[in-house]
């Protein structure tokens, strides 16, 4: 993947759920992670390429890792959207809403309208290559690659 340019400013932040349980045994090893934070009560978040899960799982999964950080209560997005796995899709804010970022010149625009890609925005901010491409941390000249996978989900909505 090739980057043009960097947004300075950003830390992602790293959840310990995207850790496999070695990882978060050395977390609570090293008191980074209290061993009591019910951490394995929560769903686990599953890799773009696992074929042998369901497709909202796997980009919700996407989604929790690299746009919760800002697009959830409290975040440091102007969105109001919860893009994290454990808010319900009904309750995230994802479905039939009007972008507040501006439609992208795409009338009658959501943030995802279900059955249409074309007119959602979410999946334009992945595979935009200009200063619209989210997550910000990087202009780059090829789509994010969750692009086929939220089309597709996206498309197989009701």
């Amino acid at each position: 993947m090739k980057l043009d340019a960097v947004v300075v400013g950003y830390l992602v932040p790293v959840s310990p759920r995207q850790l496999d349980a070695a990882q978060l045994r050395l977390w609570i090893t090293r008191g980074w992670l209290d061993a009591a934070s019910g951490l394995d009560q929560q769903p686990r978040l599953l890799a773009l390429d696992d074929k042998s899960a369901p497709l909202e799982r796997r980009v919700r999964s996407y989604l929790e890792v690299n746009c919760a950080m800002c697009h959830r209560p409290g975040g440091l997005s102007r969105a109001q959207f919860d893009a994290r796995l454990s808010t319900p899709l009904e309750k995230s804010g994802l479905i039939d809403v009007e972008p507040i970022g501006g439609d992208l010149g795409i009338a009658g625009s959501r943030l995802i309208v279900p059955g249409v890609p074309e007119k959602s925005i979410l999946l334009r901010r992945q595979i935009d290559s200009g200063p619209f491409r989210m997550p910000p941390l990087g202009l780059h000249t090829e789509p994010a690659p969750i692009a086929p996978l939220l089309e597709e989900w996206i498309r197989a909505m009701k």
